[in-house]
């Protein structure tokens, strides 16, 4: 209490004094505040200049670049990165939009390399676009910028097309779809990300006496009419493939079982159309066997638990579909 008593009096007796170091404060702290703005406005400026260079560059190059600001959760990528892959140029909720757009492996990557602090390079993975069932192979090469503390301050990456379009080879010759290797491949970049997965497979039956009585190009066309009705009813989510011969199969993802029961259902609906062959009509029809899980569970135990359920309607009735849930 003295203490107080103490410095009023003085206050009292030195108002002038006390009012010109009050006033130096004031002064000081205005400096201060208009100093660091200054600073982070000029820093700001620097980086928005930097980043024009650097998007400038990836525009002339074609490159793929991408940026991701850890402290302000933006994701911003060239103009070539957000052309091919759909997305805008500038991300505020950038996981969601990366896991819409079937870019999660570039979304796992950035959050390894801010838990891990360590640079990838030359990862590979395949890029499936919904739209036009195209594939694409790429490296993924990426590092992040740390400030003093070792905090990240932003995760840079570029990706290169190692492939491009995947080649004919990688498709069936026939129907377009992908072969067996090239679906396995697709499906390995997929299968445990996106909850519920559905694997199905189409076997044609009685194609061989298709063939032997009215010949391998009618086989064909039926070969073909499957393709169509899978294309026709699996046309979001899905990667389908022939696996040669007369059997095909689908993996689908992220959709309700009521969703593939649905699509099972048309495509033996569809497959009733038949054809006209020497003023006869011929039909041939399709089983379906099939796993839907609502878990991840290994792919080698969808795949025979499918193919099981195939065969189980194979010798037994034909024209249906048994899925083990």
């Amino acid at each position: 209490m003295g203490n107080v008593l103490a410095i009023k009096e003085w206050v009292s007796d030195n108002v002038l004094l006390f009012f010109i170091i009050y006033l130096a404060i004031f002064l000081l702290s205005i400096f201060l505040v208009i100093n660091f703005s200054h600073k982070k406005s000029v820093a700001s400026r620097e980086h928005a200049y930097l980043s024009s260079k650097y998007y400038v560059l990836a525009e002339l190059t074609k490159e793929l670049f991408f940026e991701y600001d850890v402290r302000n959760d933006v994701f911003e990528a060239s103009k070539g990165f957000a052309t091919i892959f759909n997305i805008e140029k500038s991300l505020l909720n950038f996981s969601k939009a990366l896991v819409e757009a079937n870019l999660l492996n570039i979304l796992q990557i950035i959050q390894k390399i801010i838990q891990e602090k360590k640079e990838y390079l030359n990862n590979e993975f395949v890029y499936l676009d919904a739209e036009s069932d195209k594939i694409t192979k790429y490296t993924l090469t990426a590092t992040a910028l740390y400030d003093p503390s070792g905090k990240p301050i932003t995760v840079l990456g570029k990706l290169a097309n190692i492939q491009g379009i995947v080649e004919k080879k990688s498709n069936d010759s026939l129907t377009g779809l992908l072969n067996r290797s090239m679906f396995e491949e697709t499906v390995e970049t997929l299968h445990g990300k996106h909850h519920p997965e559905c694997l199905l497979f189409f076997d044609l039956d009685n194609l061989k006496e298709v063939n032997d009585n009215f010949g391998h190009s009618t086989g064909d066309e039926f070969i073909l009419l499957l393709a169509k009705a899978l294309n026709n009813n699996f046309k979001k989510n899905a990667v389908i493939g022939r696996f040669g011969g007369d059997e095909f199969i689908v993996f689908g993802y992220g959709q309700p079982y009521a969703f593939f029961r649905t699509a099972v259902l048309n495509v033996l609906e569809d497959m009733t159309v038949g054809l006209i062959k020497n003023d006869k009509m011929i039909r041939t029809t399709v089983s379906i066997g099939g796993r839907f899980t609502e878990l991840t569970i290994p792919y080698k135990d969808m795949f025979e638990s499918a193919d099981s359920a195939l065969y189980r309607i194979k010798y037994s009735s034909k024209n249906n579909y048994f899925i083990v849930k």
